[in-house]
């Protein structure tokens, strides 16, 4: 009778460590955005043309994607820098 009472004790604390893990992994690791913001330039071009892409294929995996047209190529890596402070050590 010992042996199954401490045989439920062990699968309690291997359910409860499980259990723990699965909160903390749900709380730190962060889902991946549902929605994203994308700098093109104006109709025609390249930049737009990849922008539409990048939103179909998206689309497909339930991500939306929001194209923002701007003036010229610069101010895109501007509209970039100020949305990602990193990449202003790639300029």
């Amino acid at each position: 009778m010992l042996g199954l009472q401490a045989l439920f004790k062990g699968l309690g604390v291997i359910f409860g460590i499980l259990a723990i893990s699965w909160l903390a992994l749900e709380y730190f690791v962060p889902s991946p955005p549902s929605r994203i913001t994308m700098a093109t330039v104006a109709p025609g071009t390249s930049l737009h043309y990849f922008g539409q892409r990048y939103r179909e294929r998206l689309a497909s995996v339930g991500i939306d994607v929001d194209l923002r047209e701007t003036a010229d190529r610069r101010k895109t890596v501007s509209f970039c820098v100020i949305q990602i402070p990193a990449l202003t050590s790639l300029l």
